[in-house]
């Protein structure tokens, strides 16, 4: 009894140590990295009706010039169309939604969509029905994903090489690196050639879309027409080496939201003599998003403010 005793004492004491090392490294290295931006106060969320939703090429145009044009930027960096589902849903339950942007570049309905996603962090805004449509899980899965692993970021292997530069930065005394203002047109060509190569092979898979992936597209679209919500697509912007690389293809959800009778906007080709609007081959920078944004302007107007007092809270 005794030797049992102090066994279960030991794996109390380990699993404490535990506990308290995930905790320091939620608030100190999971939180800001991956939830700081991505989970955006209801309250800030109640105060716009026009939303842009995509994945990092969406993200990387700056609120501070979105507010320009009265659009809150829901996007993220490897989002796909199962967390914009679920997004798109939450919005619906916490304001009115006139008008939603949504990224449908070529590569949107590729297959690595189906698991390079943000389900880890989506399902803070999604219920189990919606969740389980596309994230295969049973319901009680689905509660500790929610509420309990977000804590433990020390067993997620997959946020691993964001949370070692963090530590190494820490370690180091900086700051990680900061890529939003840098200029790609300081690399020189043939590495911007072999960084395009990259990027379309990681994109561009197979030749065919992802049944999975089109299916949600179409979700999306249904959700949109059913709740009276403006539906516009936008193919961002792209330096000259990615728009011309000959493996490049289209999976067609531009084709998909213009066969349904939605606009597309399309600037691919923007920007193809300006290599220094644009943080690598196919984001933009700071100075390319405020560029971006303006012309979005030109062509659309600006769109209307929530007028003072008046929030877009629609819960009880």
């Amino acid at each position: 009894m005794k030797v049992a005793r102090q066994i279960i004492s030991n794996l109390l004491l380990m699993l404490a140590i535990l506990l308290v090392f995930n905790f320091i490294a939620y608030h100190y290295l999971a939180k800001p990295i991956l939830y700081h931006t991505y989970f955006i106060p209801d309250r800030a969320i109640r105060e716009h009706h026009n939303f842009l939703l995509g994945d990092s090429h969406a993200e990387v145009i700056n609120q501070s010039d979105l507010d320009a044009i009265h659009v809150l930027n829901f996007s993220a960096s490897s989002e796909s169309y199962f967390d914009v589902y679920a997004k798109l849903n939450y919005l619906l339950s916490k304001t009115r939604v006139d008008t939603v942007f949504l990224a449908v570049d070529n590569h949107t309905l590729s297959y690595y969509r189906e698991y390079s996603t943000n389900q880890h962090r989506s399902i803070r805004y999604s219920r189990y029905r919606i969740h389980a449509r596309y994230y295969k899980k049973n319901y009680l899965r689905y509660l500790f994903d929610k509420y309990v692993s977000i804590y433990l970021p020390l067993f997620d292997t997959g946020h691993s090489k964001l949370l070692g530069e963090k530590i190494k930065a820490v370690a180091h005394g900086s700051k990680p690196r900061d890529y939003s203002d840098f200029d790609f047109s300081q690399i020189p060509g043939e590495t911007r050639v072999r960084r395009s190569d990259q990027r379309v092979s990681m994109h561009f898979p197979h030749n065919i879309p992802s049944k999975r992936v089109t299916s949600c597209l179409n979700e999306i679209i249904t959700l949109c027409e059913s709740s009276d919500i403006e539906l516009i697509g936008i193919k961002f912007p792209l330096t000259r080496e990615f728009y011309i690389h000959p493996a490049r293809i289209s999976y067609g959800a531009d084709s998909i939201l213009t066969a349904r009778h939605h606009p597309v906007l399309d600037f691919e080709d923007l920007y193809l003599d300006r290599c220094d609007f644009f943080r690598d081959q196919d984001h933009l920078n700071n100075s390319g998003s405020t560029a971006f944004v303006e012309v979005w302007k030109d062509i659309l107007g600006e769109l209307p403010a929530i007028p003072p007092g008046s929030p877009g809270d629609i819960s009880p």
